[in-house]
């Protein structure tokens, strides 16, 4: 099998979706902070992502396969197919350059598709 199964299965179960590694259980309140910021600017901007609390047992090997991915041992953080698209600060830095609606604009919710106007 592939050293990372447990990736891989959770890109193709959330094909189009961004996966949002967080921690239900926050030791810094920082993370708790960053993570309700990320998940307002992605609703915000209409973006389809699930989250992954990396605090669940169950997803252990997952939260250390994407930990891997971009090298950081952090909270929160966003991927998409599998590849890392960044930490809050990141998707920040993408949203104010315009970056974030240029580059990941196909995870966006199916909203207002096919109607006029």
């Amino acid at each position: 099998p592939s050293l990372h199964f447990e990736m891989e299965q959770a890109f193709s179960a959330n094909e189009g979706k961004i996966l949002l590694l967080y921690s239900s259980y926050v030791s810094n309140q920082l993370y708790a902070v960053h993570t309700r910021t990320l998940e307002t600017l992605l609703e915000g901007k209409h973006m389809d992502f699930v989250k992954v609390d990396g605090a669940d047992p169950e997803n252990k090997t997952l939260r250390s396969e994407l930990w891997e991915l971009s090298g950081q041992k952090v909270y929160p953080q966003c991927f998409v197919d599998g590849k890392f698209m960044g930490t809050l600060t990141d998707i920040q830095e993408k949203n104010d350059s315009g970056d974030l609606e240029k580059y990941y604009s196909k995870y966006r919710k199916d909203i207002g598709k096919g109607e006029l106007g």
